[in-house]
């Protein structure tokens, strides 16, 4: 199958996903930091991660959409796609009703309250998980997946 979104012979949307979910789990962590101890700057940094867990996201669903438009392939694998699609989408949506508690919350200052961010948290990490594990098997399943010294024989040759 061929990516349609891609950096030499590398897709792009497989390199850009790790970003949000690193910040996803730093969300959950932070706001997880801020129910044990109670500290303003662990509720803060779960609001600078949940708003930097969104917009990375968003950069890498561009990609994705190009590659998912692109899909041409049986209708089990566009279903798979459409699977890990709806998978990022929910994500987002959890992060992004996370991120809206939180600042407001924040914003109002006189409670911090940490059941709603973290329960959204965790199913957008779970969403998030989930979408990933959608991903690495089309890309294992579609044959994209070639090992490096493949990846390097097809590099083009230098001109001289």
């Amino acid at each position: 199958m061929p990516v349609h979104a891609r950096v030499a012979t590398d897709p792009i949307h497989p390199v850009l996903v790790e970003f949000p979910i690193v910040l996803y789990a730093a969300t959950a962590a932070a706001v997880i930091g801020h129910a044990l101890g109670g500290d303003v700057a662990w509720y803060r940094a779960a609001l600078y991660t949940s708003a930097a867990s969104i917009a990375m996201s968003i950069v890498a669903v561009v990609p994705s959409v190009v590659d998912l438009v692109a899909l041409v392939a049986t209708p089990r694998w566009r279903s798979l796609g459409r699977r890990h699609a709806l998978c990022n989408v929910t994500s987002l949506v959890a992060f992004s009703a996370a991120f809206a508690t939180l600042y407001s919350n924040y914003a109002r200052v006189h409670e911090l309250g940490d059941t709603t961010p973290l329960l959204l948290s965790l199913v957008g990490l779970g969403a998030a998980v989930a979408a990933a594990w959608l991903g690495w098997t089309m890309l294992a399943l579609l044959g994209i997946q070639a090992p490096s010294h493949e990846l390097v024989r097809r590099l083009p040759l230098p001109r001289r």
